[in-house]
């Protein structure tokens, strides 16, 4: 799978704060449904969601 460069950068940003709480296994399964949850999404759909998430 090819990424966006968006894409790897919430990527990346999720893996880092994956690594901060390793020792929370429930964490890392929500870490782990998020960077599915923006990895299904397209490019009009990611952008859609940034600029809720920035609103909020």
């Amino acid at each position: 799978m090819e990424l966006t460069p968006a894409q790897y950068s919430i990527l990346t940003t999720i893996l880092n704060k994956v690594e901060e709480c390793m020792s929370w296994d429930d964490d890392l399964q929500e870490y782990a449904d998020g960077a599915r949850f923006l990895m299904s999404l397209d490019k009009t759909e990611y952008a859609v969601f940034k600029r809720l998430i920035n609103n909020v």
